[in-house]
């Protein structure tokens, strides 16, 4: 399966090539190799690399239009995957922060956050909810055993 280019330059599929470069040129002012020393300047020469070879697709109308037929499906059932399960990854170069190729996520709108919140608080009622549940079975459970242990004692 091939990189997205458009995850990686962080940038929608309908963009213009005015915000292709924009945003190429901020990724590589963030990850330039020239930033970074020892083993995170390997990882970060890398990332250039991949950067430099996503803004020549996109940025040339041909190659990105013969790229986005190969990708269509598989970018579809990306943004359906990344909307509804939250991306992982963490890879962190010197302390900046999950690379966006590794970990593409937007900041939360006011409403995302106030549903997060809400659904946050949900959940834990549920688990106090299903907690005292139990408690309480177990509290049946065990009187119903001490009063059958009672009647066993006085029949025998």
């Amino acid at each position: 399966m091939q990189e997205n280019h458009y995850r990686l330059l962080d940038v929608p599929f309908s963009a213009t090539r005015k915000e292709i470069t924009s945003a190429y040129r901020t990724a590589m002012r963030r990850w330039h190799p020239d930033q970074f020393r020892g083993s995170d300047m390997a990882q970060a020469e890398e990332y250039a690399k991949r950067l430099n070879l996503a803004y020549s697709v996109l940025s040339d109308p041909h190659k990105r239009e013969e790229y986005d037929r190969s990708i269509r499906v598989d970018a579809l059932q990306d943004q359906i995957m990344e909307r509804y399960v939250a991306g992982y990854g963490n890879w962190n170069v010197g302390g900046r922060g999950p690379l966006p190729a590794d970990a593409p996520r937007r900041s939360m709108t006011t409403r995302e956050r106030r549903e997060q919140r809400a659904s946050d608080r949900n959940a834990f009622r549920s688990m106090i909810v299903s907690f005292a549940m139990l408690l309480v079975l177990g509290l049946i459970l065990l009187a119903m055993f001490s009063l059958l242990n009672s009647a066993f004692s006085l029949f025998s």
